[in-house]
Protein backbone atom coordinates (compact mmCIF):
# COMPACT_ATOMS: atom_id res chain seq x y z
CA UNK A 1 0.00 0.00 0.00
CA UNK A 2 1.15 3.70 -0.35
CA UNK A 3 -0.06 6.72 1.43
CA UNK A 4 0.63 9.92 0.02
CA UNK A 5 0.68 13.21 2.48
CA UNK A 6 -0.19 16.62 1.23
CA UNK A 7 1.32 19.56 1.97
CA UNK A 8 1.23 22.90 0.94
CA UNK A 9 1.29 26.39 2.48
CA UNK A 10 -0.75 27.36 5.63
CA UNK A 11 -1.54 23.72 6.26
CA UNK A 12 -2.79 23.19 9.96
CA UNK A 13 0.32 20.89 11.04
CA UNK A 14 -1.75 18.87 13.72
CA UNK A 15 -4.49 17.72 11.01
CA UNK A 16 -1.47 16.03 9.25
CA UNK A 17 0.44 14.76 12.52
CA UNK A 18 -2.89 14.19 13.74
CA UNK A 19 -3.64 11.36 10.89
CA UNK A 20 0.45 10.62 9.32
CA UNK A 21 0.89 9.38 13.04
CA UNK A 22 -1.40 6.29 13.32
CA UNK A 23 -1.38 5.50 9.75
CA UNK A 24 2.43 5.16 9.78
CA UNK A 25 2.18 3.32 12.96
CA UNK A 26 0.57 0.56 10.95
CA UNK A 27 4.03 -0.50 9.37
CA UNK A 28 5.99 -0.62 12.82
CA UNK A 29 3.42 -2.39 14.45
CA UNK A 30 3.11 -4.71 11.42
CA UNK A 31 -0.41 -4.20 10.46
CA UNK A 32 0.39 -3.19 7.07
CA UNK A 33 4.21 -3.88 6.70
CA UNK A 34 4.27 -3.06 2.88
CA UNK A 35 2.95 0.12 3.82
CA UNK A 36 5.39 2.92 2.18
CA UNK A 37 4.28 7.05 2.43
CA UNK A 38 5.98 9.90 1.27
CA UNK A 39 5.70 13.61 1.73
CA UNK A 40 4.23 15.13 -1.45
CA UNK A 41 4.19 19.06 -2.58
CA UNK A 42 4.09 21.45 -5.15
CA UNK A 43 7.42 22.77 -4.44
CA UNK A 44 9.90 21.68 -2.03
CA UNK A 45 9.52 23.10 1.18
CA UNK A 46 5.90 24.84 2.35
CA UNK A 47 5.41 26.65 5.98
CA UNK A 48 2.72 25.46 7.78
CA UNK A 49 -0.27 28.15 9.46
CA UNK A 50 2.32 28.93 12.70
CA UNK A 51 6.01 29.07 10.92
CA UNK A 52 7.12 25.55 11.27
CA UNK A 53 8.66 24.91 7.39
CA UNK A 54 8.25 21.23 6.26
CA UNK A 55 10.20 19.83 3.08
CA UNK A 56 8.80 17.32 1.05
CA UNK A 57 9.86 13.94 -0.25
CA UNK A 58 8.42 14.34 -3.75
CA UNK A 59 7.34 17.56 -5.69
CA UNK A 60 4.81 17.74 -8.65
CA UNK A 61 4.80 13.93 -8.53
CA UNK A 62 1.51 12.57 -9.97
CA UNK A 63 -0.62 10.49 -7.11
CA UNK A 64 -1.71 7.94 -9.68
CA UNK A 65 -0.13 5.47 -7.82
CA UNK A 66 -0.99 5.87 -4.94
CA UNK A 67 -3.78 3.91 -2.62
CA UNK A 68 -4.53 6.33 -0.25
CA UNK A 69 -3.88 10.61 -1.14
CA UNK A 70 -4.31 12.46 2.54
CA UNK A 71 -4.77 16.44 2.01
CA UNK A 72 -4.94 18.14 5.49
CA UNK A 73 -6.96 21.06 6.60
CA UNK A 74 -5.59 24.70 6.97
CA UNK A 75 -6.39 28.46 5.68
CA UNK A 76 -4.29 27.18 2.80
CA UNK A 77 -6.92 24.95 1.16
CA UNK A 78 -8.95 28.16 0.66
CA UNK A 79 -6.45 29.47 -1.95
CA UNK A 80 -5.45 25.47 -3.25
CA UNK A 81 -8.90 25.27 -4.25
CA UNK A 82 -8.98 27.68 -7.15
CA UNK A 83 -4.94 26.87 -8.05
CA UNK A 84 -6.10 24.48 -11.43
CA UNK A 85 -2.14 23.95 -11.77
CA UNK A 86 -1.92 22.77 -7.98
CA UNK A 87 -5.36 20.48 -8.59
CA UNK A 88 -4.02 18.93 -12.42
CA UNK A 89 -0.87 17.91 -10.70
CA UNK A 90 -2.74 16.56 -8.15
CA UNK A 91 -5.48 14.46 -10.14
CA UNK A 92 -4.68 10.70 -10.05
CA UNK A 93 -4.96 9.62 -14.13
Amino acid sequence: MKAAFIIFDRLTSLDLIGFYDPVTRLKSMNILPDLEWRICSNKQQITDDRGLVITADSVNEPLGGYNLIFVPGGFGTRELQHNHEFKEVRTPS
